[in-house]
């Protein structure tokens, strides 16, 4: 997944969160390793097209937010000082009637220049407000994370917000739209999360949710090297409900530690499948299961295979100059290319890596060439093991005039 679709889920979400709380990395100095860089843009009304002045902007990294700038009066702003790399630009909007932009942009920064970010056009902004209570009727809850979700459990732009001593939340700047309101406890807490589905229309008073808490339980196990058995830690684990919509299960994930074990806590009773996720050195093909009961810890280890890579260049059959843009791919012996794995371009000197790819044999072919050359597939077979990368291979590109 690149990197847009990794950071538009909770990170973002909780990115918001501590803007929100004004809890904000400083800035790279001038002069710092490599030099810095820039990035500027436009925030607009995405309905009168005017710019939006005094919207608060972010420039984010992972989970931490580098720093964040206020638009000025034409809604243009500038984000400086910031180290050369890849960040996520985000609005981070929380008292205006306008609603945060559900695309973050991912921009790269370069030393000494200034990026341009593509307009931030924002929609009208509604809210949704309810309560979070006990099921066994033992009140209120003060505290609860409460966050907001589209129908299919994707970023909506939307800060995630506590309820307060009675229990009442507000969820705002949220545009026109269908959502899943979901509480996101994350502690020993006996309690399940919950989730309430929601329509907000254009003028049209939200009606009020009420999200009752029942007792739940967790699952907790150990991470393995499947050929060392070896812990790992750092893998991300999910727990999917049987049955439930895609994507949900990332909501509340947890990662192994230095001895292999998550715990993931808050679950409702049922059954649920645990898999690992997306990790670019192991591939979790043989997910867990295991029936949450209230008030257990069920048991539930998972064991990941390693990955192998495989490098080589792409040159020219008549010149042996090295040829760019070029898609290959790795197809496992029998012509399958059942391989957890993204394709690899070429770069200008023609070199290529090919990742994420279980032990076996491989044949490497092209998945798209530049005009005049005609595809290719390898008839020798790379052996690939896990975490070790295969050099050397080079592939002749045969032009077709």
């Amino acid at each position: 997944m690149a990197l847009a679709g990794r950071m538009a889920r909770s990170a973002v979400a909780s990115v918001l969160a501590l803007v929100a709380t004004s809890v904000v990395a400083p800035a790279v100095a001038d002069g710092g390793l490599g030099g810095s860089g820039s990035l500027a843009g436009l925030v607009s009304n995405a309905v009168t097209d005017a710019p939006v002045s005094g919207a608060c902007v972010a420039a984010v990294q992972g989970n931490t937010v580098v720093t964040t700038a206020n638009t000025a009066s034409d809604g243009q702003y500038t984000i400086s000082n910031l180290a050369p790399g890849h960040y996520v630009v985000v609005t981070c909007l929380t008292t205006t009637t306008l609603a945060n932009e559900r695309a973050p942009r991912v921009v790269k920064v370069v030393a000494g220049q200034t990026a341009r970010v593509s307009t931030l056009a924002l929609p009208a902004g509604y809210s949704i407000s309810g309560t979070v209570d006990l099921a066994t009727n033992a009140g209120p809850v003060p505290n609860a994370c409460v966050e907001l979700f589209d129908s299919t459990y994707n970023y909506t732009g939307t800060a995630p917000t506590t309820t307060n001593a009675n229990g009442v939340f507000q969820l705002t700047n949220v545009a026109v739209g269908s959502y899943l309101v979901t509480t996101c406890l994350r502690s020993t807490s006996p309690f399940a999360n919950q989730t309430a589905a929601v329509t907000v229309q254009s003028n049209v008073p939200t009606p009020g949710l009420a999200l009752s808490l029942p007792l739940g339980g967790a699952i907790s196990g150990v991470v393995t090297d499947a050929v060392s058995a070896q812990p790992l830690r750092g893998i991300e684990v999910v727990a999917s409900a049987q049955g439930a919509p895609h994507n949900s299960d990332r909501l509340l994930p947890s990662y192994s530690d230095a001895a292999g074990r998550y715990t993931i806590t808050n679950l409702a009773p049922g059954p649920y499948t645990i898999s690992g996720g997306e990790q670019g050195d192991y591939a979790f093909g043989h997910p867990a299961t295991a029936t949450v009961r209230v008030g257990v810890t069920v048991g539930a280890n998972l064991s990941g295979s390693p990955l192998g890579r495989v490098s080589g260049v792409v040159v020219d059959a008549a010149t042996r100059r090295p040829v760019a843009h070029v898609c290959v791919v790795a197809l496992r012996r029998g012509g399958t290319q059942g391989v957890p794995t993204y394709p690899a371009t070429t770069s200008a000197s023609g070199s290529f890596v090919v990742s994420g790819l279980i032990a076996g044999h491989y044949r490497l072919a092209t998945c798209a060439v530049p005009r005049g050359f005609a595809p290719y597939r390898s008839r020798v077979l790379v052996s690939v093991t896990g975490l070790r990368t295969t050099v050397g291979v080079r592939l002749l590109l045969r032009p077709t005039h």
